[in-house]
């Protein structure tokens, strides 16, 4: 799981983008190593990795609903799940940066350019949101762009 927080973190210093296009094989890659080590377990959770993973999901659905505007209530719960996705990544911020432990007001920077990011991504998703209800098409799809 350490390396995973490692991957999080490099998608959060390269921006909004990044963040959301998390790329999951990296992950996979970096949960095999971590498999490797003694000291990671199955029962490890990691709420994070598992909030960016349903965002990712979720996105990833969201592309395929936004061709089809008959499909808006699943589209209006794929945005509520993102929501949650992001309020759950608020509460478990990565306790690592890029070269490894930080401490002290280094985590807490490191941590508040995080939460910024995720606020920043969770104000397009109320966006996107409010076009799908509205059935405004172009701002959701406007809205959709700009989180990926």
């Amino acid at each position: 799981m350490k390396a995973l927080h490692l991957i999080y973190t490099t998608a959060i210093v390269l921006g909004l983008g990044a963040l959301v296009a998390f790329p999951l094989a990296q992950a996979r890659q970096a949960e095999a190593q971590d498999a490797a080590t003694p000291e990671a377990t199955d029962e490890e959770v990691n709420p994070l990795h598992d909030a960016m993973e349903v965002l990712q999901q979720n996105l990833r659905t969201m592309r395929k609903l936004l061709r089809s505007p008959e499909d808006k209530g699943n589209a209006l719960a794929a945005c509520s799940a993102m929501e949650d996705s992001i309020r759950t990544a608020l509460a478990h911020p990565p306790v690592r940066g890029e070269s490894g432990e930080l401490e002290g007001s280094e985590l807490l920077v490191h941590q508040i350019a995080f939460k910024q990011k995720m606020l920043e991504t969770y104000s397009v998703v109320l966006e996107l949101e409010t076009a799908l209800d509205s059935g405004d098409a172009e701002a959701a799809k406007k809205a959709y762009r700009a989180l990926g």
